[in-house]
């Protein structure tokens, strides 16, 4: 850590290995947090296969839309309504509903099944008008599938046969449905679910019909449940039950059908020989783990799987949970942290849930990865003189406390690209409203930032026009940062803007959300808007060759004019580019009008425009010979139509990702390009969703980056000196094993500072933490809506639950039960010397066990806490002002007399001396003792004698010169870690066990405009706080 550190001058004394305590300032604070779902671990082929408890990502990456064909399954899009099964051979079968498309994972590439998607389907094809809504696999590997035209079978050709659903046979007008008869003459009313059971039977759960439905394996079809007029509230036959809308299904190993109704209250069971009975009821609350589940709550049920053994596993789509239904009844919480939606059992017992626009796996498998504890490292300032001072963290700076944004990098959204005539490239920033430029060499400047979700842009000779979409105006903005409106009443919220040839202005508008009317519209020399484009009834492929008033858009995007006067513009519902003609007639040029977004893809390079295929288009230019270039977002690429109408890639791969500098662009991955201009010379830019803007060169293909335009956005201090990023408030700490500093602050956010003294941002967020002697890293993540709970992350990246924020149990005891399925809220976290750990709650200290379960030891409300070497843990007592030991069950006082007397006690037993609110401890190997108070950090020896440090520092200026010590961690050779709140720094004393003798707590504190002394200075004197 040594390379960027403040040296302040001091002189004190201690040196003794200690591991490792995550402490937090004894406060409760409200954490708002908005986050994506959580960055987990992600094997694929070739990586670390996880072991149990683990959560890992299968499929997507949390974002709404289509993707990813072909490539990593973790960067594809997905759909809103997710329904997964699992084959035999470990294959993930996806029925992605919104996107009418059935998609595989396989080996973690992610692909769409041949033949399910067309633009106009029939009974056997899929597609955005007959949707898969549900997918089983049977235990051959024959794939099932269930859309409002009836269950599908598919071969290995790709092609689907017809098995029940849209045949004549209804039970309107008294009619038997096809029961007892081949099931493809059956009709069946939106089948909401398919199970199969392990002779191949398959069952379907008709929804508007209320019955569930079995088709054997010669074709006849049969009801099972439902039909009947009786309401099942106690165990009857199950034909004569009227069933509610059965939605969800799952088959066990001795035949018997569990059935869940559309609104996820209930869960039946059909026995092999007819008989429905309840199995739960979860009518709202959350209770029972571990009992039986008659007695239990829960939320509604999202879905329903059975493993090998016959657990029933749901889902609770109210509290976040999976929860696990013995064969016996009994009902435990398998883990809190999933938002899950459908669930499905691997062959390996692993499960899979889907939720939001993810497929997540818990592995329940394999044998858990093999820990050790790493070698305990040396102190960084090992030649150093005892008692040295150093500001490892923080420059002082505070920053709002809700503004966490400027504690992590907003990677800015460029929707507008647009090259100047002398070189500099315009770009605007929808995400930090601002309209800016970048230099030939570079440089970043921005022009800027009064603007609210800037859009579009067009450069002329008197500025650059930019669609002031947020604040419904189009203005043109000078080079000095000043602007004025243009247009006026008549034009719509403007989204795209271009010049044409004549100089006239052309915008695409649409409403705020993007989903009404949209106009393309061109303004007159008086800037009065006149449509072109728009206001029409003709939707689609039905406005082409029609005059192009007469059509109806909406989501339009950006919008460019070739050198004869056409206008090019994307429509967002749509897979195509659209044009203009002279002549007002309206064509697609690229792609296929008749395509929604849902039935995207990629395909044509080589071949006319008109018959490729393209995915969410977001960027257009045309250059003065009539090419055409498009940043086909979704694609991960850049394509260009030539004058002829074809249409080939430029730059990327395919790949979600920025990579591939100095190489041909076609070999390099552009990560989801949002908007493409071309310079004066014919290099082409690019801006990426990687907040990359790139350029591929006319000259010889190849691509590299001009600007990375997160640079200026990033006011963390990653990557840099941690003593000159912010860290306000700093809360909890926790030293590696390696001497890796993790810091907590009062914003959640999560900072890991290298032993050479680099500051980086992890990417989860905490209240507490907590390090291991393996290097594990425990963090408190009770404040993420998303992922609540107790996570431990290894050192080589596997995540895992130990405990739960969000589960059935609460305080004010957890004894007994299973940490996962606990309403927990912990102040501070300690390991102890075999890996143990303890968990400070609101009421009690409780120990992990092996088997899972929370142990109570003592009681009281603590607000720090470690363990030594022995097992043995010590509490910070702030309420009583004492420190407590705690052996086994049994607490005892170890420090402080319940006073906060004037009387220090230095040079005494611990337990005479006031201590007043202590906040954290910290324990070294040898046993000494560090103690955070108001008055400075005590000492109590190994033999119980306390002394108070002396930590010379002076705050320069500022009306309150006392700030008192917060969160404590001992780091490898005996250092003594330490937050500064009020300074928002953390420091760290080299080896101050190695002084002797009592020494008073001096002035701490450095606020942000302090000067510190370089070196060091040894103290000669006594002196007091005041």
């Amino acid at each position: 850590m040594r390379a960027a550190v403040a040296t302040i001058a001091a002189v004190i004394s201690t040196a003794r290995p200690i591991r490792r305590l995550a402490g937090a300032i004894g406060l409760t604070i409200g954490l708002t947090l908005a986050l994506a779902p959580p960055a987990l671990a992600q094997p694929a082929t070739g990586e670390r296969e996880p072991g149990p408890g683990e959560v890992v990502v299968v499929a997507g990456i949390g974002e709404y839309g289509y993707s990813g064909d072909g490539g990593d399954a973790r960067d594809a899009r997905l759909g809103d309504y997710l329904r997964v099964a699992v084959g035999p051979d470990g294959t993930v079968h996806l029925a992605d509903r919104t996107n009418g498309r059935l998609r595989t994972v396989t080996d973690g590439i992610i692909d769409t099944v041949p033949g399910t998607v067309a633009p106009r389907p029939g009974i056997t094809d899929l597609g955005v008008d007959n949707p898969p809504l549900a997918v089983a696999i049977a235990p051959d590997g024959t794939r099932y599938v269930a859309t409002h035209g009836g269950i599908l079978r598919g071969g290995e050709d790709g092609r689907f046969t017809v098995v029940a659903g849209d045949g004549d046979l209804s039970y309107r007008d008294g009619g038997t449905g096809g029961d007892g008869g081949p099931a493809a003459r059956a009709r069946i009313s939106t089948p909401g679910d398919l199970a199969i059971d392990g002779k191949g039977n398959l069952y379907v759960a008709d929804v508007h019909n209320g019955r569930v439905r079995r088709i054997d394996r010669d074709g006849i079809i049969t009801t099972i449940a439902g039909g009947g007029r009786e309401y099942p509230s106690r165990e009857i036959t199950a034909t004569l039950a009227a069933l509610t809308k059965p939605s969800l299904l799952a088959v066990d190993s001795t035949g018997s059908v569990h059935v869940v109704p559309d609104d996820g209250r209930w869960v039946q069971k059909i026995s092999p020989d007819g008989v429905l009975s309840t199995v739960a009821t979860f009518s709202g609350g959350l209770s029972g783990d571990g009992g039986h589940v008659r007695d239990a709550q829960g939320g509604r049920v999202g879905g329903i799987a059975v493993d090998a053994e016959d657990n029933l596993y749901v889902t609770d789509i109210d509290h976040g949970q999976v929860r696990r239904i013995t064969p016996k009844g009994i009902i435990t919480t398998v883990t809190p942290t999933l938002r899950g939606d459908d669930i499905a059992v691997g062959p390996d017992g692993d499960l899979y849930v889907t939720g939001r626009n993810q497929v997540h796996r818990l592995v329940r498998h394999g044998t858990p990865p093999a820990t050790s504890d790493q070698d305990g490292g040396a102190s960084p300032w090992v030649d150093e003189a005892p008692g040295t001072v150093h500001v490892v963290a923080g420059n002082g700076e505070q920053r709002d406390a809700n503004a966490r944004e400027h504690l992590t990098v907003t990677t800015p959204r460029v929707d507008g690209l647009a090259a100047g005539p002398d070189g500099t490239i315009h770009y605007t920033d929808a995400v930090h409203h601002e309209l800016g430029q970048v230099a030939p060499d570079g440089t970043v400047t921005v022009v800027t930032s009064q603007l609210e979700q800037p859009r579009g842009l067009a450069v002329g000779e008197n500025g650059a026009h930019v669609a002031d979409h947020g604040n419904n105006r189009l203005r043109l903005i000078a080079q000095d940062g000043t602007g004025s409106p243009v247009g006026g009443n008549g034009m719509g919220p403007p989204w795209g803007v271009a010049i044409d040839p004549s100089g006239e202005l052309v915008v695409t508008t649409r409403d705020s959300r993007g989903e009404g009317e949209g106009l393309v519209q061109r303004l007159d020399a008086d800037a009065v808007p006149h449509t072109i484009a728009g206001g029409g009834q003709r939707r689609g492929a039905e406005g082409d060759g029609h005059p192009a008033t007469e059509s109806d858009l909406s989501r339009l995007g950006p919008v460019a004019v070739g050198p004869d006067g056409s206008v090019y513009f994307a429509e967002g519902r749509f897979a195509a580019v659209r044009r203009v003609g002279r002549d007002g007639i309206l064509t697609t040029v690229v792609g296929d009008s008749a395509r929604s977004d849902k039935e995207a893809g990629f395909a044509g390079d080589g071949g006319p425009a008109t018959e490729a295929q393209v995915n969410a288009p977001s960027g257009l230019a045309v250059t003065p010979d009539g090419t055409l270039y498009i940043a086909d977002t979704y694609n991960n690429r850049v394509r260009m139509v030539d004058r002829k109408g074809d249409i080939t890639t430029i730059a990327g791969t395919g790949a979600r990702a920025d990579d591939g500098d100095g190489r041909p662009a076609t070999r390099a991955a552009v990560f989801e390009p949002t908007a493409v201009t071309v310079d004066r010379d014919g290099n082409v830019h690019v801006a990426t969703s990687g907040g990359l803007l790139r350029r591929i060169s006319a000259a010889d293909g190849t691509i590299d980056t001009l600007a990375d335009l997160r640079a200026a956005k990033d006011e963390s201090g990653d990557g840099g000196p941690a003593t000159e990023a912010v860290v306000p408030f700093p809360l909890s700490l926790a030293v590696g094993p390696d001497s890796t500093l993790h810091v907590a602050d009062q914003h959640g956010v999560v900072r890991a500072v290298a032993p050479d003294g680099t500051i980086s941002t992890l990417d989860r967020m905490a209240r507490a933490l907590a390090t291991d002697r393996d290097g594990s890293l425990y963090l408190d993540t009770v404040g993420d809506p998303d992922a609540p709970g107790v996570w431990r992350r290894r050192p080589d990246g596997a995540e895992s639950v130990v405990a739960s924020g969000r589960g059935p149990f609460q305080e004010p005891n957890l004894d007994g039960r299973p940490a996962t399925a606990t309403m927990l809220r912990t102040s501070a976290l300690a390991t102890g010397p075999d890996g143990e750990l303890h968990l400070v709650g609101q009421h009690f200290l409780y120990r992990l066990g092996e088997d899972g379960r929370l142990q109570a030891l003592v009681r009281g409300q603590f607000a720090g806490a470690d363990v030594d070497r022995d097992g043995v843990v010590y509490l910070a007592d702030s309420v009583n002002d004492r420190v407590m030991r705690v052996t086994g069950t049994t607490a005892t006082v170890f420090a402080g007399n319940g006073s906060r007397g004037d009387d220090e006690g230095d040079g005494g037993p611990a337990t005479d001396a006031p201590l007043r609110s202590p906040s954290d401890v910290a324990v070294a190997d040898d046993g000494t003792v560090y103690i955070s108070t108001g008055e400075g950090i005590r000492r109590v020896d190994p033999d119980g004698t306390i002394d108070t440090l002396d930590l010379p520092l002076w705050t320069l200026g500022g009306p309150e010169p006392w700030n008192p010590p917060g969160a404590l961690a001992v780091g490898p050779g005996g250092d003594l870690y330490f937050a500064q709140p009020e300074s928002h720094r953390v420091l760290v004393v080299v080896r101050p066990g190695e002084m002797g003798g009592s020494f008073p707590w001096l002035a701490v504190g450095l606020g942000a405009g302090a000067v510190v002394a370089a070196g060091a200075v040894t103290l000669a004197v006594r002196g007091r706080r005041r």
